[in-house]
C-alpha cells in the first residue's frame, strides 16, 4: 500500500463564495513520518484535512490518500485512517473513556483482548486516574480532550489525521501526547497534524507544509524552513524544566533531535 497523500488542482469553494482552497498540488510521503500543516487562520488548513479525511467533498480537483480517491473510494480511505477533528465533541456522555474507546475498537474489528490491551496501555500513557472511569459528561475540559485524543490514537491504522490535537491541554499533557504521536510514526504509521504552536511543529514534524490563502506556498523540514526564514542564526525552543520530570526532558530531547537532525 502506498503511503502517499497527493492532490491535483484541489479546490473548495463554499456556498457563500468563500474560496478556502485555490488549487492545491502536493505529493507527500507520510509513511513513518509526522507531517505538519501550518498557516494563519483562514489559510485552508481545516478544509484541507476535512477533504483528506473524507468529511468534505472538494469542489473540483482530485485528492488521493494511501492510494485511494477520497470521493470515489471514501469507504476504503476510512478503513485505513483515524481522525481527530478540530471541533470534535463526545458522542456519548453517560459512558466512560475506557468503555467508549473499547467499544470503538471492537467496532473496528479488534478482538476483545486486543481492545482491552490497547485501551489500558494508551490510557496509562496519558495519565492514569479516576478520569478514565468517570462518566464523560462530568469530566473537565482537559480530560475530555485527553479522551478524544485517546479515541483517535487507539485504532491501529495507517494514517492519523489530527486537527489541532493539543488545544486546551496543559504543558505536561501536551508532551505526553507528543510522545504518543512520535511513537505512532516510529511504528510506521503516518501522522498529519495541524497546529498554530510553532514549538509543537518543530518538535514533532519531519516535514511542514505552509498554507496561505488556500495555497501551499512552501514545504520542507523544520530545520530547512527555519534556516530559510530565520537565517543561519542559532535558534532554540525553551521548555520550562520545572514542569518536567527527568523522563520528560529526555523524551523531548530525543524527539527534537530525531525530527530536526
Amino acid at each position: 500500500m502506498t503511503s502517499l497523500i497527493s492532490s491535483n488542482d484541489l479546490k473548495k469553494i463554499y456556498p457563500d463564495g468563500t474560496a478556502a482552497l485555490r488549487g492545491i498540488d502536493m505529493e507527500i510521503d507520510v509513511g513513518g513520518k509526522v507531517v505538519g500543516i501550518m498557516g494563519p487562520n483562514g489559510a485552508g488548513k481545516t478544509t484541507l484535512v476535512r477533504i483528506m479525511s473524507t468529511q468534505l467533498k472538494p469542489t473540483s480537483g482530485e485528492m488521493r490518500v494511501l492510494g485511494y480517491d477520497v470521493v470515489r473510494e471514501a469507504g476504503l480511505v476510512r478503513e485505513r485512517i483515524s481522525v481527530l477533528p478540530q471541533d470534535m465533541i463526545p458522542f456519548f456522555y453517560t459512558t466512560t473513556p475506557r468503555e467508549d474507546i473499547y467499544h470503538v475498537l471492537r467496532m473496528r474489528g479488534l478482538s476483545h483482548d486486543e481492545s482491552l490491551r490497547l485501551v489500558r496501555d494508551l490510557l496509562e500513557r496519558l495519565g492514569p486516574g479516576s478520569w478514565v472511569d468517570t462518566r464523560i459528561g462530568v469530566l473537565s475540559g482537559g480530560n475530555v480532550r485527553k479522551y478524544l485524543i485517546a479515541l483517535s490514537l487507539a485504532p491501529p491504522v495507517d494514517l492519523y489525521i489530527l486537527d489541532e490535537p493539543t488545544t486546551g491541554l496543559d504543558p505536561i499533557n501536551r508532551r505526553k501526547v507528543w510522545s504518543l504521536i512520535l511513537e505512532k510514526a516510529k511504528e510506521g504509521a503516518g501522522v498529519v497534524i495541524t497546529s498554530h504552536l510553532l514549538e509543537e511543529l518543530m518538535v514533532l514534524c519531519h516535514e511542514i507544509l505552509f498554507l496561505f490563502d488556500g495555497r501551499v506556498v512552501d514545504k520542507g523540514s523544520p530545520r530547512t524552513l527555519m534556516r530559510k526564514y530565520v537565517g543561519d542564526n542559532d535558534w532554540k525552543i525553551v521548555l520550562k524544566l520545572s514542569e518536567m520530570t527527568e523522563g520528560d526532558i529526555e523524551a523531548v530531547g530525543r524527539s527534537f533531535v530525531a525530527c530536526t537532525g
